[in-house]
């Protein structure tokens, strides 16, 4: 039974740490953790414990986990409070639509574990996105920039909200959560998609602001 319980949560721990390395390499491009150590565990851990979180359709779970997850990165990082929130915000919409895909679409089809098992793959697709930026110096953009950016966040992250926020309070459960079940299939692809938009915007907006600097 010991031998058992270790075959099955030890691949799922490796999975869990994949997702949180690719995630902690993509942030350190657009907001710089603090220097001690326990700053860099707490960002790394928290990436972690998020890419392994469930998000059904119809359920709370992210509403729940949302504050500590803001508490936990503003805490480990440092620069502009607006930017490093505004940051926080973009990977937590890419992160929960990314575990809803997974946990309301593909569970019912492929299983638990192979649906667990493509987060780390969807993941590292983006970590290759990122990867020229990735050893790059973190970005720096004035107040200004990055209240732009927070407005844009809000897209995404309201969208998700109504989507994902429980619906079994309603008179007929059935029919509203059958129709978030469509919605989803186009609103959370759509919210990866602008979230990676909006962090590419956020690297032209850094590049910009460096060579208005330079040009002074």
């Amino acid at each position: 039974m010991k031998n058992a319980v270790i075959f099955l949560v030890g691949p799922y721990m490796l999975l869990a740490a994949m997702s949180a390395f690719f995630l902690y390499r993509i942030c350190g491009r657009f907001v710089e953790s603090k220097e001690s150590r326990w700053a860099k565990i707490l960002l790394f851990d928290m990436f972690w414990l998020t890419s392994t979180m469930v998000v059904w359709i119809g359920d709370n779970n992210f509403a729940l986990i949302l504050p500590f997850y803001l508490a936990a990165f503003y805490l480990a990082t440092k620069g502009n409070r607006l930017g490093r929130l505004t940051v926080g915000g973009i990977f937590f919409c890419l992160i929960t639509a990314l575990c809803s895909i997974t946990d309301s679409y593909l569970h019912p089809v492929v299983g638990y574990g192979l649906s667990r098992a493509l987060r780390p793959v969807a993941f590292g697709l983006l970590y290759l996105l990122f990867y020229c930026q990735i050893q790059k110096r973190p970005v720096r953009l004035p107040n200004r920039l990055w209240r732009l950016c927070a407005g844009l966040t809000l897209l995404p992250f309201v969208t998700l909200s109504v989507l994902i926020l429980p619906t079994y309070w309603m008179e007929d459960y059935s029919r509203a959560n059958d129709l978030s079940m469509i919605q989803g299939a186009f609103i959370l692809p759509l919210t990866i998609l602008v979230s990676v938009m909006i962090l590419f915007s956020i690297l032209i907006l850094d590049d910009y602001e460096k060579k208005a600097q330079a040009a002074t």
